[in-house]
């Protein structure tokens, strides 16, 4: 599902908002009292996951799988105490639209949500590389979330910001009635961020970022890429 989890506190912002990385060029910590004053609007998973439905947006390698499935399995803890149902689906996956229907909403799971009482958390990951397969995934997404008892559905998809298909965040809105339905987008690391990651690797710290700095490299470490590799 994801690369290494280093337990990063990752931070999201509505869409076209704004953020600093003037901290040498990793984002301010929204944490702190000077980056709330710059982020007003910058919130944690936690802090969203009272939305109905949620647009989890970002740029290439930044990180959105990872931190979706750091949330998915938020979900799946809470979901052990609620009897929630949860599900991650790569739509990255399916090479047809006979396939995503098939393997989502014709699933025994699903199947068995649609006839029960509880709340399903669908995780949908990857719109960006399924519309290169599945040019239609859109209106089939919304004309098969129309079948559905909506008010016990928490859905999060997640896609590249300059890839979130036109009329998609029209189209959701009007499917939950004007509820609370949200774009966000994934905000870089921060220095605190890329340490952590260093110590966990056994990499000293404060050395690894004298060689990113040294390297110009920060606006590759500010990512999940250049840990990873």
């Amino acid at each position: 599902m994801t690369k290494r989890s280093y337990g990063w506190k990752r931070f999201w912002c509505p869409r076209g908002g704004t953020f600093s990385l003037s901290d040498g060029g990793y984002l301010i910590d929204p944490d702190s009292e000077y980056g709330r004053l710059l982020h007003p609007g910058a919130v944690s998973f936690s802090k969203m996951q009272g939305s109905p439905c949620l647009m989890l947006l970002g740029e290439p390698g930044i990180g959105k799988t990872t931190a979706m499935a750091s949330h998915y399995s938020l979900s799946v803890a809470e979901a052990s105490k609620t009897g929630d149902a949860v599900r991650w689906v790569d739509l990255n996956s399916f090479q047809t639209d006979a396939m995503l229907v098939r393997e989502i909403f014709e699933s025994d799971d699903f199947q068995e949500w649609l006839n029960g009482k509880h709340r399903l958390h669908l995780f949908l990951d990857s719109l960006d590389e399924c519309l290169l397969r599945i040019d239609c995934v859109t209106a089939l997404l919304i004309k098969e979330l129309n079948k559905c008892p909506i008010e016990r559905l928490a859905l999060r998809i997640a896609c590249r910001t300059a890839d979130w298909p036109e009329g998609m965040e029209g189209a959701l809105t009007h499917l939950w009635e004007n509820q609370s339905v949200d774009p966000y987008e994934l905000l870089p690391l921060r220095r605190l961020d890329v340490q952590e990651a260093a110590r966990i690797e056994g990499v000293d710290p404060q050395a690894f970022l004298a060689e990113i700095e040294d390297k110009q490299a920060v606006p590759l470490a500010i990512t999940n890429q250049f840990i990873s590799k």
